[in-house]
């Protein structure tokens, strides 16, 4: 099972200097040939015409350093997705919505090491 973190939640990535603020879910690249499970925007300067969109999966996600809020509309729109979504890894996956309000609010795992893409 995936877990994502709300929207607001600020994050350490690996590699990247710049704390960062999680502001979507499930970006998929214009000509659809990948799908990130975030994307993310400098913290505490927030967005920017000229800041950099940065897109990434949990597993590049390093730090939790404040967590957003895993409210059960939060969990009701990850478990459409994981319904929706064409993906293996999100189709057809069991999501258990107060599970997911629990492990949101105690979950402080520092994740691998990866790379992170920015546009």
């Amino acid at each position: 099972m995936k877990n994502l973190y709300p929207i607001g939640t600020v994050i350490k990535v690996k590699g990247l200097k710049q704390n960062i603020m999680i502001c979507g879910l499930y970006m998929e690249m214009v000509d659809g040939s990948k799908v990130f499970d975030y994307a993310a925007i400098d913290f505490p300067i927030g967005y920017s015409p000229d800041g950099n969109l940065h897109v990434f999966n949990n597993e590049h996600i390093e730090e939790v350093l404040h967590m957003g809020w895993p409210n059960e509309e939060h969990c009701v729109y990850v478990e459409n997705l994981m319904l929706f979504n064409k993906e293996d890894e999100y189709k057809n996956t069991d999501f258990d919505v107060e599970g997911q309000l629990k492990e949101l609010e105690n979950e402080e795992e520092v994740l691998e090491e990866d790379e992170y893409t920015q546009f």
